[in-house]
């Protein structure tokens, strides 16, 4: 591995913690204009991925109270651990606007709460019902009184989210091509008689080797008749000549990730597995070509779907055609069926049809590609070649 140490292929501009730095300050005035058209007067955050996105802090512990009014500030509650980690961290991203409470411990809450409430715009205070605690919740309801209504405001900092500043795509860039690097550094151990565990552990280390901060998430190595579970853990099964090998990796880069998934043969595959790898392949490339501006993502869903259906695969691929990708793994926007979500310049999605055959094999395709004005651009540049030997 020491031989795919070097970064030079990597974008060596890209530093810090992945912030917009220049636009920290339009980001908190879209938040509150919205905020503003659903008649709140303020939104606390208890979500760590939307406060990190709104002022740069990553520690473990903090809650963000934004006021709708123009003539108040965001306050950042931390605790002791965190007060020169926060003050460093708000500096470089460029979040002058949000000032650090003095007394920001859990602790503390419920009295700074109260008063910050009748500064409120208007009486109505949002909070992210799907990471709140039923406990901090009913915090928050007796610190701010019957006079102020709460409100659930959960997919406010998230539609900000789906649209990626220049900044934030060159992090997923770099982090793809991370991922890139790796997966060629490990592809040719494949044929030599390791388990799916070893393989996962050589490409984690690889991509650390590279400059991730981490994996994006536990790597998938999947073989043979395992290859049918989309999720499958690695384990210490053997791969063998003869396999289909599904690997689902990612690298994260200051908080951005990358996605990819490809599947590979083990020596030239039987009939059955080349028809499954094709279609995928096919139906991968079609969902691919679809992506532009406009576009619904259940459209594309729907035709990645059909083509599945034509070749008497499509009651096999059972989870969605993929998600929008950046500070989580899996955020909005969302490809599927049901999905209400409309494609815009600067969203970064995946395309990853999979088809599963129980107690067989398992195929699934995957790349993580930005939306731009007139198409795509595709991040995740790995080979799809199929056969190793």
């Amino acid at each position: 591995m020491e031989n795919f140490s070097g970064n030079s292929n990597l974008d060596s501009s890209v530093t810090g913690n992945g912030a917009p730095a220049s636009t920290t300050g339009s980001l908190i005035r879209a938040l509150t204009a919205s905020l503003d058209r659903a008649t709140l007067g303020g939104l606390y955050l208890s979500n760590p991925v939307n406060i990190r996105y709104l002022t740069g802090f990553t520690g473990s512990y903090a809650r963000l109270f934004v006021p709708t009014s123009k003539d108040s500030d965001p306050i950042l509650f931390t605790d002791g651990r965190y007060r020169d980690q926060a003050t460093t961290q708000l500096r470089e991203y460029g979040a002058e606007r949000v000032r650090i409470d003095p007394k920001g411990s859990l602790n503390e809450l419920p009295e700074r709460l109260s008063s910050l409430v009748t500064t409120l715009s208007q009486p109505t205070l949002g909070v992210e019902e799907r990471s709140i605690t039923w406990s901090e919740l009913e915090m928050v309801r007796q610190a701010v009184g019957a006079k102020i209504e709460i409100k659930s405001a959960s997919h406010s900092v998230e539609e900000l989210r789906k649209r990626k500043k220049p900044e934030e795509i060159a992090q997923l860039r770099r982090a793809a091509t991370i991922g890139d690097l790796a997966l060629a550094a490990v592809i040719e151990q494949l044929p030599q008689g390791h388990s799916e565990r070893t393989i996962a552990r050589l490409l984690d280390n690889t991509m650390l080797d590279l400059g991730a901060d981490a994996p994006s998430f536990e790597t998938i190595v999947a073989s043979g008749p395992r290859a049918a579970m989309p999720h499958a853990r690695p384990s210490d099964r053997t791969i063998t000549r003869g396999d289909l090998v599904v690997i689902d990796f990612g690298a994260t880069v200051n908080g951005y990730h990358s996605d990819c998934t490809r599947t590979f043969a083990i020596g030239t595959p039987n009939e059955s597995h080349a028809a499954v790898l094709k279609a995928v392949v096919e139906a991968q490339r079609l969902g691919v070509s679809l992506l532009a501006p406009t576009i619904s993502c259940a459209t594309i869903d729907r035709s990645v779907r059909e083509a599945l259906n034509e070749n008497g695969l499509g009651s096999y691929f059972t989870h969605g055609l993929g998600h929008g990708i950046g500070l989580e793994i899996h955020e909005a926007p969302w490809l599927h069926g049901r999905s209400g979500d409309v494609l815009e310049p600067s969203m970064v999605v995946t395309i990853e049809p999979g088809v599963y055959l129980p107690g067989d094999c398992g195929v699934r395709i995957e790349d993580s590609l930005v939306v731009t004005e007139t198409g795509y651009e595709v991040l995740t540049k790995a080979p799809k070649d199929w056969i190793i030997d």
